[in-house]
């Protein structure tokens, strides 16, 4: 049945500013920096060649008000818009000046995000065939539409002020040109929207960083500027010639600050990966981190745009970590899916359906983590090994400046354990016996870890050279069956035994609980990590023991294989923390694995 149908009597809408607020609800508060970049883009593709979008100050307002009054303001040199035309796509909800459909344009993008940014309103300047015209979207009384700027007309005339070339702003005059130029009042009239509002990441360039992120791909012949930290004090004519810095979309900054990229086909989209270059996090990443996200990241490719990227902080490292198995890493790596199906949005252009259903994000990351490229695997085993010595004493030496207190804890065992024994004197002592100093063991005990000062665990941790027996040939003599040996304050190495049988036992355990097909060698990453942890257990012990005494019998006491032996021998707080942490850096237990027996007691 057509539209001019008499059978049917068109739906209404009963209240167009309820619509209006639900919507705006739904769009982020810099959402109205993609509709308007969007739409200048367009209005230079329908006339044709090469333009400008400039995202500016408005200079009129700035001069006019000498620098009080600081307004956001957007150009382009696209085709413009008579009269008519502004009343007809500014005027009304779901009118643009192309097709409308569901996955074309919607015609109230514009409108909604710029009045949820701008509720005092508006103002659309634009020029058509050299005529230019003013008309005002603005809220009053809790509802929206066209301001009276010429209230003593009647019709549609009293919406609409002409305008001549004085009002046209830098871009569009030398030569004259067609374009439009939008500028956002705020909440008042004294508003300045040109700084970024509150709560926003990297302020001095808020404008260029949201289309970087936003944008993966920008049209090659449309220059997007963004003329960025203009101050109350350039209210002079001269300020806007300064040089503007343009946005380039995610793709080009992607590019070149990489170090490996590719594509990776799954079952129904094409993920596109980069590995971003190593850089010191404390400085050029956190400049870099101004214009665009310069860490890791996941989102879905639609038309050039980027949807369902949240920060990092937001979920955007633990999607990459829990979902797409990258544990170690994932700050340097980006993903950005492109499906193959039917990708629908939601008005508000912020959500997206695949083939009418929620974004498959679990599905895509186990089938990446299956087919992991290699050089972000190699990125984690490298990160997550720690094969040489340095990485293990640089880890052992951080958990000790964060937890020398109760690490002590570690070595009450040890303590008890060797503790020698004081006969009782059958004699009463005499009342002159001097006191004994704490350090002689013979006259008395050491005192119990619970009394330790925190002072004593600190702050530098004295690490011995450590040297781990071949792993392919079990050893001979002395380290035969005890975990380590210590050569003493003279020697100071540390020879340790990974053949020591409670040692193997937790290995052959940690492998087979997380033997999971999602993580890159799994088995060799355990045993570095037990390795370390190994390494850091009687590191710290031997470091407590010599804080402990200066005599070198009791040291020698406290120190000894047996009694590094008997420590080892407790394994429990080993074992739990290492569950823990394995868990979280190569995937989750299997659901079959047996749980451990009773961790085995202090001998």
């Amino acid at each position: 049945m057509g539209k001019g149908s008499s059978a049917l009597r068109p739906i209404g809408v009963g209240d167009t500013n309820l619509l209006m607020d639900l919507m705006a609800g739904a769009t982020g508060p810099l959402h109205f920096l993609r509709e308007f970049t969007k739409n200048g883009c367009e209005a230079i593709d329908r006339r044709g060649g090469a333009g400008t979008v400039l995202w500016d100050v408005d200079w009129q307002m700035l001069i006019s008000t000498a620098g009080s009054v600081r307004r956001l303001s957007v150009i382009d040199d696209g085709v413009g818009m008579t009269a008519d035309a502004l009343l007809e796509l500014i005027g009304n909800l779901f009118r643009s000046g192309k097709a409308n459909g569901v996955q074309a344009n919607f015609g109230c993008g514009a409108k909604i995000a710029g009045a949820r940014f701008s509720p005092a309103g508006v103002e659309y300047r634009s020029w058509h065939h050299g005529t230019g015209h003013l008309i005002c979207l603005h809220e009053q009384d809790g509802e929206w539409g066209l301001k009276a700027l010429r209230p003593q007309l009647s019709g549609a005339a009293r919406y609409v002020n002409p305008l001549d070339d004085s009002d046209r702003p830098r871009l569009l005059c030398d030569p004259p040109r067609d374009g439009t130029a939008v500028t956002f009042i705020g909440d008042d009239d004294t508003a300045c929207t040109y700084d970024a509002p509150r709560d926003v990441i990297a302020r001095a360039m808020w404008i260029r960083r949201y289309l970087n992120d936003r944008f993966f791909d920008l049209p090659a012949d449309v220059s997007v500027l963004v003329r960025e930290g203009v101050t109350p004090t350039d209210s002079h004519a001269e300020a806007s010639e300064r040089e503007c810095p343009r946005a380039v979309g995610t793709r080009a900054l992607l590019d070149a600050n990489s170090c490996a990229a590719g594509r990776l086909q799954l079952q129904d989209a094409t993920c596109h990966w980069w590995l971003l270059n190593e850089r010191p996090r404390q400085t050029r990443r956190r400049l870099d981190a101004r214009e665009w996200a310069a860490a890791g990241f996941s989102g879905v490719l639609y038309h050039g745009e980027i949807y369902d990227n949240p920060r990092a902080t937001d979920g955007g490292y633990n999607r990459l970590s829990t979902l797409f198995r990258i544990r170690t890493g994932y700050e340097r790596v980006v993903l950005l899916l492109d499906p193959a199906g039917t990708l629908t949005s939601d008005a508000s252009r912020m959500t997206l359906q695949l083939d009418g259903d929620a974004i498959p994000w679990t599905r895509w990351g186990a089938e990446f983590a299956r087919a992991m490229p290699d050089p972000i695997a190699q990125l984690q085993l490298s990160l997550l090994n720690g094969t040489d010595a340095e990485s293990r004493r640089a880890n052992v030496r951080q958990r000790w400046k964060k937890h020398a207190s109760p690490i002590v804890a570690r070595v009450s065992a040890l303590v008890r354990l060797t503790r020698p024994v004081v006969p009782r004197d059958p004699q009463p002592p005499p009342r002159a016996r001097p006191t004994a100093p704490l350090e002689d063991a013979t006259a008395a005990s050491p005192p119990a870890l619970t009394e330790l000062p925190v002072a004593a665990t600190g702050p530098q941790l004295r690490y011995p050279t450590t040297l781990w027996l071949p792993a392919d040939s079990a050893p001979t003599g002395l380290l035969e069956e005890q975990a380590a040996r210590w050569g003493g304050t003279t020697d100071d190495v540390l020879t340790i035994n990974p053949h020591f049988a409670p040692f193997r036992a937790l290995l052959d355990e940690l492998v087979d609980t997380f033997a999971t097909v999602d993580a890159p060698d799994a088995e060799h990453v355990v045993a570095q990590m037990l390795r370390e942890a190994w390494e850091a257990s009687l590191v710290e012990a031997l470091d407590v023991a010599r804080r402990l005494t200066n005599d070198p019998d009791r040291l020698r006491k406290l120190t000894s294989p047996d009694a590094l032996t008997m420590l080892m021998c407790n394994l429990s707080p080993t074992a739990r923390e290492l569950r823990r942490l394995i868990a979280l850096r190569i995937g989750p237990m299997r659901r079959d694995a047996a749980q451990p027996a009773t961790e085995a007691p202090v001998a």
